[in-house]
């Protein structure tokens, strides 16, 4: 049910700007190079939906290491390109532990969240992910140079002048509860003007394969 809601909320809404712009361009003589821009932006943002959603689904990905390399593979793609300056750290020995899809795809909305808030709102230029195994958790830190904000209260108030405080505060509680969800744990450090760092802690069970 969850897969069909998202091919129809996500796919099906793209696919249905992708004709629109279509249309709109078949009424010009010459499209304009904005509607051919908007079809082609709309084009790449429904492949990344459909490549998502087919990873969420594939049980060959029910694992722990499968999942830290998605997310690495994720923000690498998510940020070329763009002005940010991105460093990624995963461990080389992450063990194969098992994850539900439910949790693989709670985790990663959340993480598609942080980085993208990074990209959208912060006014960063660089950008760190870390991802580690320790205490009885899996932990990703998503880290930014960028204005920063006040994560207390119900508005989550950005750096001054940035008008986005309704934006933030939203995606703030849309990873808390994700990661809440799936036993987890979302936290946000920020002060304006000094970035910002979002952690995810997930409890997982020793299998033998290891240190966790």
């Amino acid at each position: 049910m969850r897969i069909a809601r998202d091919m129809h909320d996500d796919i099906g809404s793209k696919l249905s700007r992708v004709s629109y712009l279509s249309e709109l361009a078949l009424q010009d003589e010459i499209p304009s190079r904005q509607n051919v821009r908007s079809i082609a932006k709309t084009i790449r943002d429904l492949l990344q939906a459909l490549d998502e959603i087919v990873w969420a689904v594939d049980p060959q990905n029910d694992t722990l290491e499968n999942l830290a390399a998605y997310l690495g593979h994720y923000a690498t793609e998510y940020l070329q390109n763009t002005s940010i300056e991105f460093e990624l750290n995963i461990p080389p020995d992450l063990p194969v532990y098992p994850l539900t899809a439910e949790t693989r795809h709670n985790l990663f909305l959340a993480f598609e969240e942080a980085v993208g808030n990074a990209l959208k709102h912060s006014g960063a230029t660089r950008l760190r992910v870390d991802m580690n195994q320790r205490n009885g958790n899996f932990e990703i830190c998503v880290q930014d140079n960028g204005l920063g904000f006040d994560p207390v209260g119900p508005s989550a108030k950005l750096a001054a002048g940035s008008g986005l405080q309704n934006k933030r505060g939203n995606g703030l509680d849309n990873m808390r509860q994700r990661l809440a969800s799936i036993g987890g744990e979302a936290r946000v450090e920020s002060r304006p003007g000094q970035g910002t760092t979002v952690s995810f802690s997930l409890p997982v069970e020793a299998n033998g394969k290891g240190n966790i």
